[in-house]
């Protein structure tokens, strides 16, 4: 990269609610709003949404933290590969 970056995030949603009746004891959902500036010019480049929600297959902790973890790795995977994308000129 021949430009210097700044990437702002907004951590929009990190929770657990409970899942509807006949359902998972538990959603958990997480919201990041991810946006590329130039750091020479302050230019924004590019902004992007980014969520995903998983599964709690049970109440008790590790299933709940098991179930952010599955989230927040989608969420950061996806931002990952828009960032690289963005920051070459050919974020969507």
């Amino acid at each position: 990269f021949l430009n210097d970056y700044t990437l702002l995030s907004e951590l929009r949603a990190f929770q657990a609610e409970p899942g509807p009746e006949g359902g998972p004891p538990y959603l958990v959902r997480v919201a990041l709003t991810l946006t590329l500036a130039r750091e020479s010019d302050g230019v924004l480049l590019a902004s992007r949404d980014f969520s995903a929600s998983a599964a709690s297959g049970a109440v008790d902790p590790l299933a709940i933290v098991t179930a952010f973890n599955a989230a927040t790795s989608q969420v950061l995977l996806e931002a990952v590969g828009w960032t690289i994308a963005a920051a070459r000129g050919g974020a969507v």
